[in-house]
């Protein structure tokens, strides 16, 4: 009996050592903000854990968000496509100008050389352009939920569970109708 527990007891321990290790986050600095949900940041830290992580400078991609493209290419197009699927129609030039106020909301709270804690998990940190998927924090601010607080981008789940803090932000900066949605709504 008594091994019995003690061999218990150790795979409870091991079982919760795995979970804790699904999280990583590591120390930046924001070297350049790219558009409303997506940065380049220069890791404090070794990360070669991970076989992507081979150099210090990094993009980030702002998850559960998304905000409108500053750029007409493929990303910009399903960004309109699913703009499409809710019934919004604007002309192109509109969106990128969105785009535009998108990037411009983020830059005015990330600065080059701003210190970022860049949060992701270990079973699904890469998009399918290789940008790392992360909830970035500077200080105790949650920069992408800032985002969505500012009305400036969406919630956008992507290949996640759904966030209800995200949710109840979007809703609140729809209702009072906050940045893009001065103009979406």
């Amino acid at each position: 009996m008594k091994k019995i527990l003690i061999f218990v007891l150790l795979l409870s321990c091991q079982l919760n050592t795995k979970v804790e290790n699904l999280n990583f986050h590591f120390s930046a600095y924001v070297n350049e903000v790219i558009d409303g949900d997506t940065i380049v940041v220069i890791s404090l830290e070794n990360l070669s854990n991970f076989s992507i992580f081979s150099n210090h400078s990094y993009v980030v991609r702002l998850l559960n968000i998304d905000a409108p493209e500053t750029k007409e290419n493929e990303r910009f197009e399903r960004f309109l496509d699913k703009l499409y699927q809710k019934e919004i129609y604007l002309k192109r030039n509109e969106i990128l100008n969105l785009g535009k106020l998108s990037l411009s909301n983020l830059s005015s709270v990330l600065y080059k050389n701003d210190m970022v804690i860049v949060n992701f998990n270990s079973f699904n940190y890469l998009d399918i352009y290789e940008r790392i998927l992360a909830i970035v924090y500077k200080g105790e601010t949650n920069i992408n939920l800032y985002q969505l607080e500012t009305g400036y981008a969406f919630c956008y789940f992507y290949n996640q569970r759904k966030n209800e803090d995200f949710i109840k932000a979007e809703n609140v900066a729809k209702k009072k109708k906050k940045g893009l949605w001065k103009i979406l709504n």
